[in-house]
């Protein structure tokens, strides 16, 4: 029996609401997007999932904005659009050639519950992500979990003060760049299995870039300060070696769960949070924002020995990662439509490239970069601090060029696996830029 490579499924809310220009459009629910992902699994049969992800479309006047196209534009104006979370299956399907047996396999359902924090404006306790994730494995320990974990999320909602006033099924949102107020809560992803009663606990690791800050004086007081503004930021296989160092040292009972990169605001002196639940993000619209990427590795360890045997082989392989990104297409002068090639056509070359090398994969995630600007434009995809340059006032004066952001799927893997004989990878932009260096200047 052999397995087909990674295929992509997404769920998007229906809009119920467009709005109007005083009004949200409304959309369903979250809950409702899993209960779609779950008719669509009962109708399948022998597939393993690999990854889920909340994914953020964009919406605009209750109409979603080219969801399939592989690019798209950040406005040097102010934000006028709104939000709708969706989610995204990554799985695998057995080429199995006995119907039978695949009609009498039980279709794969998934379930997903929520960690909020306490925390806010006003709160006195205001946890951390290190205390929300123990909240989350004191909570499998009271109440085992019914089946097997398959990611945790951390998903940022802006303009939440409070934490009463959360609401984590609310699929439809603004990103509310006027707001400087971010708070975090956990989604928790999992394959749904009965009989399945084992009592795990799950960590987080985060790992975040060194941030090479220059010496600088003032020109009145002559005083000495650190500024970021010419720094430089570590890359991002930099930070992936950090992963592996910590690995090694993982208990032969444990697993990761998935892999996941996050952006945080930081201000011209280097100073950010990635840690806390609730936080002010540093707003400048003049000066513009810095956005350092950091990585975020959630993991699970079996309480007690009698709960199953290690999970992990005496030799621990490397944790490895392969974007794929669209191919430049050449576009007619008339034609203004994306510069990318079409979303099936980058799935099915992800698809070819995980069936043919049999990859061992542990998660997927959906990321987005400046294709044609700012450091990535200079040094590429793999830098991990940019700055956006956009305005939230429609009076800031100055307003920037917009700028093109090209979307990619980053797979993590367990070992390094080579392309399969005769595989052609079509031209993209992450193509030498500079030469590749553990850090990257800032633009």
């Amino acid at each position: 029996m052999m397995s087909s490579g990674l295929i992509q499924q997404d769920f998007i809310p229906e809009c119920l609401e467009r709005g109007s220009f005083l009004t949200a459009p409304t959309f369903e629910r979250f809950s409702v997007v899993v209960g779609k992902a779950n008719f669509f699994l009962a109708e399948k049969r022998s597939i393993t999932i690999k990854s889920c992800e909340t994914i953020r479309h964009r919406v605009k006047k209750g109409q979603l904005m080219k969801a399939n196209c592989m690019s798209f534009t950040q406005s040097g104006s102010e934000i006028d659009w709104y939000y709708v979370d969706g989610l995204r299956l990554w799985f695998t399907s057995s080429n199995s050639n006995d119907d039978k047996k695949s009609k009498e396999a039980l279709p794969v359902q998934i379930g997903y519950f929520h960690v909020l924090p306490k925390c806010g404006k006003e709160s006195p306790v205001q946890d951390t992500m290190d205390s929300l994730t123990q909240k989350l494995t004191n909570q499998l320990a009271s109440q085992p979990l019914a089946g097997r974990l398959l990611a945790v999320e951390a998903i940022e909602v802006r303009g939440v003060k409070l934490c009463e006033l959360l609401d984590p099924d609310a699929a439809t949102g603004n990103p509310k760049p006027q707001s400087d107020a971010v708070m975090t809560f956990l989604r928790v992803w999992y394959e749904c299995d009965p009989q399945a009663r084992s009592r795990v606990s799950v960590g987080l690791a985060t790992f975040v870039p060194e941030l090479n800050l220059e010496k600088c004086v003032t020109l009145i007081s002559g005083k000495e300060y650190m500024r970021l503004h010419k720094g430089s930021v570590e890359r991002h296989g930099r930070v992936m070696e950090y992963v592996n160092s910590w690995k090694e040292s993982m208990p032969e009972n444990s697993r990761i769960l998935n892999i996941k990169s996050y952006s945080t605001r930081t201000d011209e002196y280097g100073q950010y949070d990635c840690h806390s639940t609730y936080k002010k993000v540093h707003r400048r619209p003049a000066w513009g924002h810095y956005h350092l990427r950091f990585i975020r590795v959630f993991f699970t360890a079996i309480l007690n020995e009698d709960d199953g045997p290690p999970l992990y082989p005496s030799v621990i392989p490397r944790i490895t990662c392969k974007l794929f990104l669209p191919a430049l297409v050449q576009r007619g002068f008339f034609n203004r439509g994306s510069p990318f090639e079409p979303k099936k056509d980058l799935l099915a070359r992800l698809e070819k490239w995980t069936s043919f090398t049999g990859a061992n994969i542990i998660s997927v995630e959906t990321v987005a970069y400046k294709a044609f600007t700012g450091a990535e434009g200079k040094y590429g995809l793999d830098v991990m601090c940019t700055r956006d340059m956009y305005h939230h006032q429609k009076d800031s004066g100055n307003v920037p060029t917009p700028e093109c952001y090209v979307i990619g799927y980053r797979v993590f893997m367990e070992g390094l696996f080579g392309d399969p004989d005769g595989f052609e990878w079509p031209p993209s932009i992450d193509g030498p830029r500079a030469p590749k260096e553990d850090a990257c200047s800032i633009q």
